[in-house]
């Protein structure tokens, strides 16, 4: 499934995380766009995520809460698949 998502990735490569609902996480800081892998096969792009967020996401031990709590509903999001 990411060699399919491959295709459509920003300028950053995406990094594999463990987590029972992402698979992955993209950045690019250029446009300070977040882009992450679920599990189920979703592709989500949030926008304006500052690098600080991006950072403390990759370092936390639960992808799946730092998610829940400070990303989901914080930022601009589009499905793009």
């Amino acid at each position: 499934m990411i060699s399919t998502i491959c295709a459509c990735l920003l300028s950053s490569q995406l990094l594999r995380v463990a987590s029972r609902s992402i698979v992955a996480i993209g950045y690019d800081l250029e446009s300070a766009t977040l882009r992450l892998v679920f599990r189920k096969g979703q592709v989500d792009d949030y926008y304006e995520v500052p690098p600080v967020i991006v950072s403390q996401f990759r370092a936390a031990p639960s992808k799946g809460r730092y998610y829940s709590n400070f990303i989901k509903g914080h930022f601009n999001r589009q499905r793009i698949q």
